[in-house]
Order: C-alpha cells, then sequence, then structure tokens
C-alpha cells in the first residue's frame, strides 16, 4: 500500500491497536524510500512539530517559518524544490 501510494503520489492513514507495529513498518517503507535517494521527514503528530503550521514546517524543513499558512506553504514549496533530484518524482 506504502509503495502505491508513493507511486501514485497519493495518501493513506495507518491506523491500529497500540503496539502492533505501525511505526516499524514506517521506518521499514522510510528507509527503502532513502535508500531510493527520496526525501523522507518523519514527524509525529504527539510532538512538537504539531503544535503549530511554523513548526511543522520549521521541523520538515529546518528553515524558519511563520505560523501565517501561506508563507508556511512558499517556505515548503521553495524547500522541495531545492530537493528535488534527476529521475524521482517531483516533491508536492
Amino acid at each position: 500500500m506504502l509503495k502505491s501510494c508513493a507511486n501514485w503520489k497519493c495518501s493513506s492513514s495507518l491506523v491500529g491497536d497500540w503496539r502492533i507495529g505501525k511505526t516499524s513498518l514506517l521506518n521499514t517503507w522510510a528507509q527503502q524510500a532513502q535508500q531510493k535517494g527520496c526525501v523522507v521527514a518523519m514527524l509525529s503528530g504527539e510532538d512538537s512539530a504539531a503544535q503549530s503550521i511554523q513548526t511543522f514546517v520549521e521541523a520538515i524543513t529546518g528553515l524558519p517559518a511563520s505560523n501565517e499558512a501561506d508563507h508556511a506553504a512558499e517556505v515548503l514549496v521553495r524547500w522541495a524544490q531545492q530537493q528535488a533530484k534527476p529521475g524521482l518524482p517531483p516533491l508536492q
């Protein structure tokens, strides 16, 4: 399922009982994606990165951002463009 989402540029939700292996599955997928040269940003909705638009964008990009949605989106777009690699689909 995760491979299909990566190929088709879609999203998915991974839900399940506590300690069933969701994070392990995501870590395995992330490792495989990184081996192919893809950029992977692992964030948890329970960490400080989920507190605001600003902290979310800064956690992904490492760049300063504001809590204003349009500015944060611009920071993400610029960062994604800088991460683009030949032979891989563009980050969106």
